[in-house]
Order: structure tokens, then C-alpha cells, then sequence
């Protein structure tokens, strides 16, 4: 990896933590201005429609749409380029204008649709909420075609940015006025998502980039892409099925469950986008290169391996530590205002089952990428289908008796056999064999967690700290110091790869000192 991507990674992972502290307090503010009311549950089934009609087509065209760019960028140069982009994003505007259209006349099919059981007074809010929210289908389709092509041309930060962005007018909304009114919190939202497209502008004049409307259907490219954006489609249907299935069932349960499960979420996000977007674009790119050597399955196998057993090392003991800081946490981050002790033990709930299934979602994301730099999309679209029919059947079987907690232990437990389907399919691609060693440090790893879960409640018990901030700190660092400690003496390989590897870098910059020195 060359030293200014390197340095790309770095900046990337920078404003992906700002962007995420600028959602966390947008989230916040919103709990501290609403609760967990049904203004909130109304909101937040408003706010996804837009991203549900969009999201089948916005990850399967950056999936697709960006190798044929830099095929053609590199083949035929920019200009060449700028007129199939322009070509792509015409015709996806078209589709979202339809949608808007659609969605602004029937916004009652949609609300229907995804909260079947909400009751009249929700339902009338949530549509009216929805015919101001329907409009960021275009800005989302938009965005998507810019970060295409910023991203063929090695253009990042803007593409980085547009999350600060979207948080931003919300934030500013709760902190200045003071009388809230739940269309206008949806109207800085729809500002938000607005404002993100101008953040590509500035990169796009730069280099010298101007939209022209063209559509061109026979163009055999846009052909390609149609190919290749069917099973990502499914896909992506598949995991939002998933996604509507949930928020129907949740309309059905008590007052403020949407919003709950809302919150919990947004935690478990933060440490799921950090983990991916860092650690993945790094490792995607480097297991591709090695796939693409047909007969170099065994550094593919050793690489793939590597990076599965470096997450569980990681996200296990970290995803324990949330679901045990988890009231903590919540308290630091929404406890304010509205969000009153009823919120704060339905959203810690929540948190605590669905803190879970942030191992596999990880973990999920590792196998997928390996199958992708096989060339393998049928398994992931197969094994998800699975996933998907254990969740709706967890759902109807428990939700009646569980609530909330059925909700949550149907994402997990679903998420979880959907991880164990494409492990195996990974290995069978990639004839990698299970050995005891790779299940020896799976119950290493899981040890030292629980052990130093059991050992922080023990320690917490002789000290008596309400304050949340103080106590996710020094349980934090206590954990931290626990846990590698227990790795040290049951002398975990995965320990051992991050000395050599801190090691060698402090060797290396020690010996570059040495050599100036000299000179």
C-alpha cells in the first residue's frame, strides 16, 4: 500500500469519527427535543422511506458503476468518462424523479406499507412527515452519481464529509429554536441531505467536470451494469425486506419501540461503520489482488484467515464491554429532556440484544468480501435469502410474547446463522479446512472477554461511581488493560501479530532517525 493512500485511510477514518460524534449528537438532541414519542416513531418510518427506495439501486451502482467508470477512464480518458457518468446519473434521476412523484401522490401506500398497525393519529403525522422526506430520493440519487465519479478520480474528503453535513442542520435547529415541531425537524433534515451535494461541487469544478442531461439506453456499458447490478440488487432487497418486516412488526408493540430500537441502533452503528470503513478498505483491495492470482489460493487463504481472526479478537471483547456499559452509554448520549428513565430502560434493552448480532454483522462483512474478490455474488445473495427467512420466522414466533426483546433476538440470532452460511461457503470457494487452532483461539478470545466482564462487575461493586462518563472511561481502560493481559498469559497468536507489527514500525522509525543522523 503506497504511502498516499495510506495517508487517504487515515483521513478517511478521521472523518468518518467526526462524522459519527456529529450523528451521535444529532441523535441526542432529537431525543432530548422528543423522547421516544410517537412523533419520533412517525419521524423515523418517514425519514427511511427515501433511503428504502433508494438504497435497492445507490450501493449496487457504486458497486458497479465505479469499475466500468475507471475502465473507461483509463481506456479512453476523462472526457469519455464524464459523458457515461453523465449518462447514468440522467437515468437514475429520471427513476427518483418517477419515485418522488409516486411517493408525494401515495405517500399513504408507503406509510401503510412499512407501519401497518400504527394508529390514526401516528399514521396521519407519518404521511405528512413522508410528503417532506419523499424529496431526498433525488438529492440521495444525485449524491450517489458524484461520489462515483470523485471517487474515480482519487477525490475522498467530500465524499467523507456529506455525513457531517446531513448532521448539521438538525443540530443547529434543536440548539436555536426553542419551540420544536417535528415537520420542521423533518425540514432540516431534507436540508441536510440538500446541502450534502454541494459538498462535491467545488472537487468537480476543479476537475473540470459539468453535467449535461443524456440519456442513451443503448449505450452497451449501461447494458453491462444492468448485468452486473441484478444479484446486488437482490441482495441489498433482501437485507431491506429484512429491515421492513422489523419496523412492521415494532408498529404493532407499545408506544416509542420504533424510536428505541432507533437509538440502539445508532449506537451499535458507530462501532460497525468505524471497524468496516477502516479496517476493510484496506483489506478488500489486498485480498482482491491475491484472488485475481488464480493459482495463489494459499495466500489468499492465509490473508483471508488472518483478518477473521484479527476481528474476533477485537470486535468480541469490544461488543461485551457495550453491552455491559450499555446504560451508560445511552445515558451520556440521548439522556436529556424528553428522553426520561421509561426511554432509558427501553432503548438499554434494545441495546443490549441487538449489541450482539454488531459480531456477526462484522464478521459477515469479512466473508462477503472474500467471495466478492472470488467473484462469487450467488452465495452471498443465497445465504442472506436464509438469513432473512430466520428473521421474519423468529419475529411471528416471539414478538407477541418478547416485544422488543423477541425484535432484537430475531436480528441477532439471524444475523448469526447468515455469518456461519457464508463462513462456510467462503471455505468451500477457497477449499479452506477448519483446524483446531482456529477454534482453540475462538475460545480464547471468547474467554478472556467474559473474564474480564465478570472481573470489571466484580470491581464495579466495590466502587460506587454514578457518574456515566467517568465510569465508561475507567471501565474502558480497566477492560482494555484486563483483557490484554489475559491475552498475554494464554498467549494469544493475535497478540503477538500487533507487537510485532507496533515493533517493527518503532524499529523502522528508529533506524530512519538513524540514517538522517548520519547524513
Amino acid at each position: 500500500m503506497n504511502k498516499k493512500y495510506s495517508n487517504m485511510v487515515i483521513i478517511l477514518i478521521s472523518i468518518t469519527i467526526l462524522s459519527k460524534i456529529t450523528g451521535m449528537l444529532r441523535e441526542s438532541f432529537i431525543a432530548a427535543a422528543f423522547g421516544t414519542s410517537y412523533e419520533v416513531d412517525a419521524y423515523n418510518i418517514a425519514y427511511i422511506i427515501p433511503f428504502l427506495l433508494f438504497s435497492l439501486i445507490g450501493p449496487a451502482l457504486t458497486t458497479t458503476f465505479i469499475p466500468i467508470l475507471s475502465e473507461v477512464f483509463e481506456k479512453d480518458g476523462k472526457e469519455k468518462m464524464y459523458k457515461l457518468a453523465n449518462n447514468v446519473i440522467s437515468i437514475v434521476l429520471l427513476i427518483t424523479v418517477i419515485a418522488f412523484l409516486l411517493g408525494e401522490l401515495f405517500p399513504n401506500i408507503l406509510v401503510n406499507m412499512l407501519a401497518p398497525h400504527f394508529n390514526m393519529e401516528t399514521k396521519l403525522l407519518c404521511i405528512n412527515l413522508t410528503r417532506i422526506s419523499i424529496i431526498n430520493v433525488l438529492f440521495i440519487g444525485i449524491n450517489y452519481g458524484f461520489i462515483s465519479i470523485l471517487n474515480v478520480l482519487d477525490e475522498f474528503k467530500s465524499t467523507g464529509i456529506t455525513g457531517i453535513l446531513l448532521n448539521l442542520p438538525i443540530i443547529l435547529y434543536v440548539i436555536i429554536f426553542k419551540n420544536y415541531n417535528i415537520n420542521e425537524l423533518m425540514f432540516f433534515t431534507m436540508c441536510g441531505y440538500g446541502i450534502q451535494i454541494f459538498a462535491h461541487i467545488p472537487s468537480l469544478i476543479k476537475h473540470k467536470y459539468k453535467y449535461h442531461f443524456i440519456i442513451n439506453i443503448k449505450d452497451k456499458r449501461i447494458k453491462k451494469m444492468c448485468m452486473l447490478i441484478i444479484p446486488i440488487i437482490i441482495g441489498i432487497g433482501i437485507n431491506q425486506v429484512n429491515v421492513i418486516v422489523d419496523r412492521i412488526m415494532a408498529s404493532g408493540l407499545q408506544e416509542g419501540t420504533i424510536a428505541a430500537m432507533g437509538y440502539a441502533n445508532k449506537v451499535n452503528e458507530i462501532l460497525y461503520t468505524l471497524f468496516t470503513g477502516s479496517v476493510m478498505v484496506i483489506v478488500f483491495p489486498l485480498i482482491s489482488k491475491i484472488a485475481a492470482k488464480k493459482d495463489n489460493y494459499a495466500a489468499f487463504k492465509k490473508n483471508i484467515l488472518k483478518v477473521e481472526q484479527m476481528t474476533i479478537f477485537i470486535i468480541i471483547p469490544i461488543t461485551l464491554l457495550l453491552a455491559y456499559l450499555r446504560k451508560d452509554i445511552i445515558t451520556v448520549l440521548f439522556k436529556y429532556g424528553q428522553f426520561n428513565d421509561m426511554a432509558l430502560e427501553y432503548t438499554s434493552i434494545a441495546l443490549f440484544y441487538l449489541s450482539f448480532s454488531t459480531i456477526f454483522y462484522v464478521l459477515r462483512d469479512v466473508y462477503n468480501k472474500g467471495l466478492l474478490a472470488l467473484q462469487d455474488t450467488k452465495s452471498s445473495v443465497i445465504n442472506t435469502s436464509i438469513g432473512m427467512g430466520v428473521n421474519i420466522l423468529i419475529n411471528l414466533l416471539t414478538v407477541k410474547a418478547l416485544g422488543i426483546i423477541g425484535l432484537c433476538l430475531a436480528t441477532t440470532i439471524s444475523s448469526a446463522i447468515t455469518c456461519i452460511l457464508l463462513r462456510r461457503s467462503l471455505c468451500k470457494k477457497a477449499k479452506i479446512k477448519i483446524n483446531k487452532k482456529e477454534i482453540l483461539s475462538l475460545i480464547k478470545v471468547s474467554t478472556n472477554s467474559i473474564i474480564t466482564i465478570i472481573l470489571l462487575w466484580v470491581i464495579n461493586n466495590f466502587i460506587n461511581n454514578s457518574n456515566s462518563v467517568l465510569n465508561i472511561i475507567i471501565n474502558s481502560l480497566l477492560a482494555m488493560i484486563i483483557y490484554l493481559l489475559l491475552a498475554y498469559i494464554t498467549k494469544s497468536k493475535e497478540l503477538s501479530y500487533i507487537i510485532k507489527e507496533f515493533s517493527g514500525k518503532y524499529s523502522n522509525k528508529n533506524l530512519c532517525k538513524k540514517e538522517k543522523n548520519i547524513i
